[in-house]
């Protein structure tokens, strides 16, 4: 690789003393300053004061809540190490952001893939990205397990340039104002939707580059949705038999919604469903402990969904959910793909997410970011979601860009199943 020249080295250098003009103590609770504001760094949940979390948190949704956050914490110590961003001015809270930190192989980017020769060619033998073939520590602003904003709440008057200048210099500090396990190599800010944009844009002007991921796949319920029956009679019929075809396979599986107790007992058999599912995902952060969703189940009781699947006496799929302000957010599933075909368990699984957010009347359904030609079929659309990356490192920062040129979603096939006139009348 070509010797860079003494200008980029010095708008490295420049660029680097920018983000790093901040002071900082060391400490449990880590402080940076810098005039007018104030970020503090808390390990865990429970060393947040409450008051001052909910100054923020009760305005945002039910990722910022303590419970939930408490339940990944406790179930993830071996894979996740968790941190929280306050950020003051003039001494009140303006926002709150979710950190976790954890591995991550770069093949999981760029293997298979155009980026990967792209790769080879910026970073050469010099290998700053990845030494020996190890993986990133990256520090997620976000939730690595589901999709959307769920990890960055700013207060509405401070959306502006200089709360993302503080924001982005805080996360760039942490490693050295913070007692890590481990050193962190690159930072992600995670997942905005497009109204969002004109504010998180501000990133690409400290470092971080933007890139598009696989869209949230939306179900908006139509208010004249009172079941499972009259959803399908807005359905064209081509799509109206495709749902009753998979009713018919499903018709001999067992389905049972689980109690805490029993997600407990029945771990490794959830497990071993949801890591068949894992590893056919083309893209992965990481893989969830599912003692969390015993946690969840009971902190949020009939709001958190963990329904089964089973056939002679054998789970061979689940599904989960949490019930997020009107919304129903479906999270992992689980699955036997010798029998899925045959019982149609996937489409199963998926028209009882429709069937569920019907029957608590709650207004859309977010399937999150995989198989969205299928979950086309359904009636869902997609919501583009954008994320922010840059590597700790300036030099590396810099050798890296081009990657995110080759980071794009997947092409696909909308498919339009309602009947637009009903669409339109009802």
């Amino acid at each position: 690789m070509k010797t860079l020249n003494l200008s980029i080295f010095s708008a490295v250098k420049k660029f680097r003393d920018r983000l790093f003009i901040c002071s900082s103590k060391h400490s449990d609770n880590s402080d940076v300053n810098t005039i007018g504001y104030q970020t503090t760094f808390y390990k865990t949940i429970e060393q947040v004061p409450i008051e001052i979390w909910d100054q923020i948190a009760n305005k945002a949704n039910i990722y910022f809540n303590r419970n939930f956050l408490r339940a990944m914490e406790e179930s993830n110590t071996e894979s996740i190490e968790s941190s929280y961003l306050l950020l003051f001015k003039e001494n009140s809270p303006i926002a709150i952001a979710c950190l976790q930190i954890m591995d991550f192989s770069i093949q999981g980017i760029v293997h298979d893939c155009e980026a990967s020769k792209c790769f080879i060619r910026s970073v050469g033998d010099k290998k700053i990205l990845v030494k020996g073939g190890k993986p990133l520590r990256i520090l997620i602003c976000g939730n690595a397990f589901v999709s959307g904003e769920h990890g960055l709440f700013i207060k509405e008057e401070y959306r502006n340039k200089q709360t993302i200048q503080e924001l982005a210099q805080s996360l760039v500090l942490l490693p050295q104002s913070h007692h890590l396990q481990k050193p962190v190599n690159a930072i992600v800010v995670k997942d905005f939707n497009t109204p969002s944009l004109s504010v998180m844009g501000h990133l690409k002007q400290f470092g971080y580059h933007e890139f598009m991921v696989e869209p949230n796949m939306v179900l908006h319920l139509h208010p004249s949705w009172n079941s499972f029956e009259n959803y399908l009679s807005f359905m064209k019929t081509k799509f109206r038999t495709k749902a009753k075809s998979a009713f018919k396979k499903s018709k001999e599986l067992e389905i049972k919604n689980l109690t805490s107790d029993e997600i407990t007992s029945l771990h490794t058999q959830l497990t071993d469903l949801y890591r068949s599912v894992e590893k056919k995902a083309e893209f992965n952060l990481g893989v969830l402990n599912l003692e969390s969703y015993a946690k969840l189940k009971q902190q949020f009781g009939p709001d958190f969904i963990l329904r089964s699947y089973w056939l002679n006496n054998e789970m061979v799929g689940f599904l989960s959910a949490l019930v997020n302000h009107g919304d129903l957010d479906a999270h992992f599933i689980g699955l036997n793909y010798k029998l899925n075909k045959q019982y149609a368990i996937y489409q199963r699984i998926l028209y009882d997410y429709v069937n569920i957010g019907i029957e608590r009347k709650l207004s859309k359904i977010n399937f999150g970011r995989t198989a969205s030609e299928i979950k086309s079929t359904l009636g869902a659309t997609p919501e583009e979601l954008t994320c922010y990356a840059r590597h700790k490192n300036p030099v590396s920062n810099r050798l890296v860009k081009p990657i995110f040129n080759y980071l794009r979603p997947t092409s696909w096939e909308q498919r339009m199943p309602f009947k637009e006139a009903m669409m339109k009348t009802s």
